[in-house]
């Protein structure tokens, strides 16, 4: 259960419920709702859909009340190859006013077919609207995944998940270089 006091005693003001799998699932939309004030729900569709994935997102934000987008390149198989599919998605949360999150954690059997930073690089270069946070710091690829946000304004790096699973590792030290040359933002 998500519990208010959870987030206070730990200094945190919001968080964010993702779903990866389907469209939009049940635990989402309901905590989302439950607890509006400190938990943001994002959407996830699947970009084969065409049209119909535009759909599905405009009815998660507009009527479902999701406030972000995810995608995950390698689970959704929607890499760099398959870079289109992603475009009116990206150029449909610019309209909606809604961040994309990108999963850009390098890791899996064919991790290096998605090339996720340079999906989070094109898309940030073609809609210089949208918000874009490059999720997990790009795993080891962390001072590219820096490069890909100092060279665009609308691109930011999430931490997540990186800093435990690269623990006592080369990367760790990477990522407080990162994050002392990008600071806030």
């Amino acid at each position: 259960s998500v519990r208010r006091q959870d987030f206070s005693e730990c200094h945190v003001r919001h968080g964010v419920h993702l779903n990866i799998d389907g469209p939009v699932d049940y635990a989402t939309r309901v905590l989302a709702s439950r607890h509006p004030d400190y938990l943001i729900g994002f959407a996830s569709v699947d970009p084969y859909l065409g049209d119909h994935a535009v759909s599905d997102l405009r009815e998660a934000v507009e009527k479902l009340g999701l406030r972000g987008l995810k995608i995950h390149p390698r689970r959704q198989n929607a890499g760099i190859d398959q870079l289109e599919l992603l475009m009116p998605l990206v150029a449909c949360a610019a309209t909606l006013q809604i961040p994309v999150l990108i999963d850009a954690f390098p890791c899996g059997r064919d991790w290096f077919r998605m090339c996720e930073l340079e999906v989070v690089s094109v898309l940030a270069e073609r809609h210089p609207d949208a918000r874009i946070i490059l999720a997990h710091a790009g795993g080891h690829r962390v001072f590219d995944a820096m490069l890909v946000a100092k060279a665009h304004a609308n691109v930011w790096v999430d931490i997540s998940f990186t800093p435990t699973y690269y623990q006592n590792t080369s990367v760790e030290h990477d990522l407080v270089q990162v994050i002392r040359k990008l600071g806030p933002k």
